[in-house]
């Protein structure tokens, strides 16, 4: 799997650029071919994306993403930023034709701690 792995959703035939504008695909037959790549690009941007896929192609897309997310990393760290420090989560619901999932996909923030002291022990004994 690279990130010229495709997923074919159930989006209008539109450019991956005019995907911010929309908002309610209900009764759209054409399906388009997107990228991995181009799918996190835009949840990047967004940080929440709902995907119409057909069932078979959800774990292509969960593995898929994940790769993507780990490629851009050691990228961004190979020249010596922070890499993205949040998660993909997955939220998928029955689609409304045979077949189909409703995939949300976001990019949560990692769970933490609250921290309210932190010590290093003293080594001079």
């Amino acid at each position: 799997m690279n990130d010229d792995t495709v997923v074919t959703t159930n989006l209008p035939d539109l450019d991956i650029g005019d995907m911010e504008g929309m908002t309610n695909m209900e009764g759209e037959d054409d399906n388009i071919t997107v990228t991995l790549s181009e799918i996190y690009s835009k949840l990047l941007i967004h940080n929440e994306l709902i995907l119409t896929i057909p069932v078979e192609e959800e774990a292509t897309l969960r593995k898929g993403l994940a790769t993507v997310k780990a490629k851009q990393n050691g990228k961004i760290k190979g020249v010596g930023l922070l890499p993205d420090p949040s998660i993909l989560s997955f939220q998928v619901t029955p689609g409304k034709e045979a077949g189909t999932i409703n995939v949300k996909i976001l990019l949560d923030k990692r769970k933490g701690i609250t921290v309210l002291a932190m010590k290093l022990p003293d080594n001079s004994i």
